[in-house]
């Protein structure tokens, strides 16, 4: 793996793509559990969640799994939660939650992402938690993901207080240099050493 010399966006994202794809199954499947041992010390209990969105991993970019997250939300933390998937278009860059009913089936689009092919649109003003996917977050709970904005531009239309949670294999670096305005960050981010808590920043 080449050294990386620069923490703009474009170069981490090259960058912790290939070194996240690195992983073995074996590493993958061990840390999946670490993490969620650390996702389990944030404060979720009592906060009244009603809905959450919850990306569904993409396996080929080696995403963190997000099924034990899922178990743990519906069945410790609130039974009956309504956990909804993303939708995205690609063409207008938009991403809608869409909570699937009995019937639906998911699909693999042609940008490699497994999307419910019908359901219930959820406004963005009723979601409580959203996991995140990232390539690499910095210590000040600054994500870079695939670079088409579509997280940010829903977390603009949410409210204040959603809960903002990212899952990482990876520790964080230091600083992401071209951070803009309109770049959203975490509440907080478990990795298999630790949970990352920015609430306080």
């Amino acid at each position: 793996m080449d050294t990386l010399n620069s923490y703009n966006k474009k170069d981490l994202r090259a960058y912790y793509k290939k070194l996240r794809c690195s992983l073995t199954d074996e590493q993958a499947r061990k840390m999946d559990q670490e993490i969620m041992i650390q996702f389990r010390k944030i404060p979720i209990q009592g906060k009244g969640l009603k809905a959450a969105l919850i990306y569904i991993p993409i396996s080929h970019t080696r995403e963190v799994d997000t099924k034990q997250c899922i178990q743990y939300l519906q069945e410790e933390i609130k039974p009956g939660l309504q956990v909804a998937f993303p939708k995205t278009n690609f063409t207008t860059l938009d991403m809608d939650a869409i909570l699937p009913e009995a019937a639906t089936t998911f699909t693999e689009t042609k940008h490699r992402l497994t999307e419910p092919d019908g359901g219930q649109k959820i406004a963005p003003g009723a979601i409580d938690v959203v996991l995140l996917p990232l390539l690499v977050f910095d210590q000040k709970g600054n994500r870079v993901g695939y670079g088409k904005g579509f997280y940010d531009r829903l977390l603009a239309k949410c409210r204040p207080d959603v809960l903002r949670i990212g899952l990482s294999y990876l520790p964080p670096i230091t600083q992401i240099e071209d951070v803009t305005e309109f770049d959203i960050p975490l509440d907080y981010c478990a990795t298999p050493d630790r949970l990352y808590d920015f609430t306080n920043q």
